[in-house]
Order: structure tokens, then sequence, then C-alpha cells
């Protein structure tokens, strides 16, 4: 059912008037106005001001709920503010599973929906680095395995778990899919991801250091707040609906990668690369962008409105100016012989 924007009070009975009203909740009494409880449309507390006589009445007009009034303390502060404030000793899925069995009792939908995004949060698996090395490297039984690719490799899949606060150094996350994983302030060192698979995950204030991405696949990523240093990215697609504004790209090499209409406004490129690239239509407004290699030409497409340009080297006329990689023929040839060993698997 559809709830229960608050109404405009402009809007609301002209029968009713704005007087505090008080209800008692097994045993405790909370006060508020009349208008707090009926701007919620198709909500029990509604229908309390439009038919009292629906609900139990005790002495002087005091409406009476035999519920917990611990939990109606957070549910009535969230009729008053629209925002949800859960004390720390109830933010955990036991506590939370019976905020959403109070707001459901009471019909706030939006307060249920939010209650059970964040129930989800604590649904995840957490991972220490041990236990998620042996699901990575196929050694954890429970992990389920999928068929994948021409020659049914098969890729192993986490879904729906969380590592927060982790060094994740030398991990190998070759061939892995991630759905609905989060990775929160975690450290991803030197590595280099093949094939590996995002899909609808998060990694909010992670920080990629020396990390190669080849050929990944990301879907519906949530980045906030990430650093990129120093990181290559190889035959990437970043998708046009996903915000890559405000992170550190320095120091980073874009190589076969399409970055159409993306969104990297207010973004750190400094002394990165975009090598054989497809880049049309990019926001780069307000962006640090100083000794940057990229074909100018494309790079005239994008919006770079208040962007910091020095020392523009155009990449599509000479690549002996590249000072971020060792040499271009080497790296061609790092990828040929990558590309034949996944051919051969």
């Amino acid at each position: 059912m559809e709830d229960e924007k608050p109404k405009n009070i402009e809007q609301e009975n002209t029968n009713l008037n704005i007087k505090p009203i008080k209800i008692n909740v097994g045993g405790k009494i909370f006060e508020t106005l009349t208008t707090t409880l009926s701007k919620w449309k198709n909500s029990k507390f509604e229908e309390i001001i439009t038919n009292q006589k629906q609900f139990p009445i005790i002495n002087d007009g005091i409406i009476f709920f035999d519920r917990n009034p611990k939990y109606f303390e957070i549910i009535l502060d969230y009729l008053r503010t629209s925002e949800i404030t859960i004390p720390t000793k109830l933010e955990n899925k036991k506590g939370l599973e019976i905020l959403i069995k109070e707001s459901k009792y009471y019909s706030i939908h939006s307060l249920t929906q939010l209650l059970n995004e964040k129930l989800e949060v604590f649904k995840r698996q957490t991972f220490t680095p041990k236990e998620f090395r042996k699901c990575i490297h196929h050694s954890e039984s429970n992990i389920p395995i999928q068929p994948y690719g021409p020659n049914g490799t098969r890729y192993p899949i986490l879904d729906t778990g969380r590592v927060e606060r982790q060094d994740l150094t030398g991990f190998s996350f070759s061939t892995v899919i991630f759905k609905n994983f989060e990775f929160i302030d975690c450290l991803f060192g030197p590595s280099t991801y093949f094939d590996t698979n995002f899909e609808n995950c998060k990694f909010d204030g992670s920080r990629f250091e020396q990390v190669i991405f080849t050929e990944p696949i990301f879907r519906g990523p949530k980045l906030e707040k990430c650093s990129f240093q120093n990181v290559e990215f190889v035959n990437v697609n970043f998708p046009n609906n996903v915000p890559f504004k405000h992170h550190n790209f320095k120091g980073s090499v874009f190589k076969f990668c399409k970055l159409i209409k993306s969104n990297f406004s207010k973004s750190n490129f400094d002394n990165s690369s975009f090598i054989d690239c497809k880049i049309d239509g990019c926001n780069f407004s307000g962006c640090e962008m100083n000794n940057i290699c990229i074909p100018e030409e494309q790079f005239k497409s994008c919006n770079t409105k208040g962007a910091k340009v020095k020392n523009l080297i155009d990449i599509s006329k000479d690549k002996t100016k590249i000072k971020e990689i060792k040499e271009w023929n080497e790296i061609l040839s790092n990828i040929d012989k990558w590309k034949q060993h996944k051919d051969q698997k």
C-alpha cells in the first residue's frame, strides 16, 4: 500500500484542530499534536484522528495501545521528523526485526521500507581476511560455483557479503563473481583482476593502489570517496549511469576503456593516461587534469568547465611521451599474452 508521504497541513480536514493528544503505549504516556499523526496517510494514526471510536480510549480521551513503549518512542520521532534515529543497542538484526514488526502494526509503510533496508546490511555475512581468502580461492565448500564462459570455467560466486576496514593487499579476485557485496574502507593493494565481475557492489571509502582491472564487469557499482591511486583500467566499460565524481584517479592508466557520458566531476586525474580509449560526452567539470595523456579531440567532446588542465599530451598523436607506463609495446605484449592465456583456459 502506498504511504503516506505527509500531507500538506492546509489540505487536512478543516474539522481537525491543531491540539495536543495523549497516547498510552504499554503504560507510558506520550504527547504529540493531532497534525503530527493525521499527516501520515493510510497509517493507523490517521484513522485514530478521523475515527477514534475504533480504538480503545481510557480516561480523559487518552488513546491506548497495548504495545512496547520502547519502540513506539522511535516511531513517534519518525512521525515528527520523517527521519529515523535508532539507539545503538537496538541497531542490530533482532532490534530491527522488532521495529519492522511495530512499524507494520502502525501501518507506517515508508518507515518499514527504511528499516528493511537497514536490516539487509545486518544480514550480510561479514568476512575476516582469512575467511575471505578461502572463499576466493575456491576452498570454501559452501560458496556456490557457476560455470561461465565458452570453456566452462568455474567461477566462485560471493553473494550478499561484507568486508570492512580490511587490508586486501595481494588478494587475487580473478574469475570471481561478486553480487551485492560491500567493500567498506578497504585497501586493495598491488594485484591484477582478470574477468572479475562486480554486480551491485559497494566500495565506499576504499582505496585502490597499483591495481590492474582487466576486462571486469561493473554493473551498478556504488563508489563514494574512493581513491584509485596508480590504478590501471584495461578494457573497462564505465557505465553512464554511475557517478564517479569526487574520486582520486591520480596516476591511473585507462587502456582500451569506454568512457561514455560518465560523470567524473571534481575528480583528480593528475598524471593519468587514456590509451586507445573511447571517450565521449563525459563530465570532467572541476577536475584536476595536469600532465594527462588523452586523445585531444575526444577530450574536447566532454564537459571540461572549470577543469584545471595543464600540459595535456595528445595521446592520439604521440604515444612515446607517456610517462606513467614503461613502454607502449611492452604493455601491448603483456595484454596479448594474457588474452592467449585466457583463450587456453
